[in-house]
């Protein structure tokens, strides 16, 4: 079994300063990628997601154990002493929440961008039906039949 001491929130300067730039260095890429021609500006756009992820990464810790502290004031508060159990709780292994909030993030990213991609693609088809598509009626057969009779089709 594990011990549950406090193992401190191991916040330094270094981890700031890179969680910073690679903040920084990766929404410059991926705008330059965004406004790229299409080879191009695919590279640019993987390569600023990645060093987004690095400086997201770097950041996660400090970020945590800085909003923890700014909830966790009011909570005890107005929630008295479970509201300070819960904000002791959070920083007493900051690992653990920032794992926690980590995956919470992660999952809230692959579901919006699941939505956007789906989204992006049926208004992609259906302007590509519209455009492609220049007769007044479309008749298709039932659901089972594989031939149409020939009396629709003249």
């Amino acid at each position: 079994m594990r011990s549950s001491a406090p193992t401190g929130p191991d916040v330094t300067l270094l981890r700031i300063l890179v969680g910073f730039a690679g903040l920084a260095l990766g929404v410059a890429a991926i705008g330059v990628g965004a406004t790229a021609g299409y080879p191009d500006g695919l590279v640019y756009v993987g390569l600023g997601f990645v060093i987004l992820l690095v400086g997201i990464a770097a950041w996660t810790r400090p970020v945590i154990v800085a909003i923890v502290g700014w909830v966790s004031r009011p909570a005890s508060r107005v929630l008295g002493l479970p509201g300070d159990l819960a904000g002791r709780n959070s920083l007493r292994d900051v690992k653990r929440t920032t794992v926690t909030a980590g995956s919470l993030a992660l999952g809230l990213a692959l579901v919006s961008s699941m939505a956007v991609l789906t989204s992006s693609l049926k208004a992609t088809l259906d302007e590509s039906a519209q455009n492609k598509l220049s007769a007044d009626v479309l008749v298709l057969p039932v659901v089972g039949y594989t031939t149409m009779p020939p009396q629709v089709t003249d």
